[in-house]
């Protein structure tokens, strides 16, 4: 008897999977914290926050700038006083998911960290504390999904101008790392965009990078251009990338366009994902 009720003691108290027994809560499926990476605020002083999201074993969220084929985007906000300055929010480089039929998502599994740029006013009360609120929503599956939504807060002492104090240095040191890169570290890109007279509104990009033995490419989502396809080849040169977009609602017209995505480069040292922010010109 006392073994009995030992072993229901242990199985109640021990983590239970939440994809067995009740319906899973999407709340609870992903918990939510807003760090910030100083001790103390200074006036003018550039300084980071960051929402932590972590996920449950065996599930995963999706990619801020574009949940691919299927899912529903991680949405990260972050309220602050009047004259703080709150920068778009930069995800980390997500994981090409293979869903059933020709379908692909981006998603995170176990955790992911969403950076946020900040600059404080020149104007601060030192002593005073500076109140910061998230608000988060995203749609977290397995074999199943469910959307969910959480809150977090966080407090900041202000102090007067003098050397910054750091906090939680580990944290965001491995959140910057899974950044994807500014374009400039790549060396050795050409890219030539490409409008065929008989398919109009839509225009080919063609990507290589000496030394590269692999290209990839995940696109941000946009609306017009709209992406189509990203295609590998290779030839004589090396890999090759031709990325293709359609203009939804009208054909394309002159000016300047963007094509914002991680370009993925894998040479001999290894992957080195980067942020494609080049414009091309378009012609009607």
């Amino acid at each position: 008897m006392i073994l009995a009720l030992t072993t229901l003691l242990a199985l109640a108290l021990a983590p239970q999977d939440p994809r067995a027994g009740a319906e899973p809560n999407g709340d609870e499926l992903v918990s939510v914290e807003l760090l910030c990476d100083r001790v103390q605020i200074h006036p003018g002083e550039h300084f980071a926050l960051a929402a932590k999201l972590t996920i449950t074993p065996r599930w995963h969220i999706y990619w801020g700038e574009n949940p691919g084929d299927t899912g529903t985007p991680t949405r990260t906000e972050i309220d602050a006083p009047k004259d703080f300055t709150i920068f778009a929010p930069r995800f980390p480089v997500p994981t090409r998911h293979t869903d059933p039929g020709p379908l692909f998502s981006f998603v995170y599994e176990n955790e992911a960290v969403v950076i946020f740029d900040a600059v404080a006013p020149e104007k601060l009360e030192a002593g005073s504390k500076v109140h910061f609120e998230l608000d988060a929503s995203w749609l977290v599956c397995t074999t199943h999904c469910y959307e969910g939504q959480g809150q977090a807060a966080l407090d900041v002492e202000c102090a007067a101008a003098g050397e910054p104090a750091l906090k939680n240095e580990k944290l965001f040191a491995g959140a910057r790392a899974k950044l994807p890169r500014p374009l400039a570290q790549l060396h050795g890109l050409d890219s030539v965009l490409t409008q065929d007279s008989s398919k109009p509104g839509e225009v080919q990009l063609e990507l290589r990078v000496a030394g590269a033995t692999e290209l990839s490419f995940m696109p941000a989502d946009q609306r017009d251009p709209a992406f189509v396809s990203a295609t590998a080849t290779r030839d004589e040169k090396g890999p090759k990338l031709v990325l293709v977009y359609r203009w939804r609602t009208q054909p394309a017209t002159e000016g300047k366009v963007g094509f914002p995505g991680i370009l993925t480069v894998t040479t001999t040292d290894g992957p080195l994902p980067c942020w494609l922010d080049r414009t091309y010109s378009v012609k009607s």
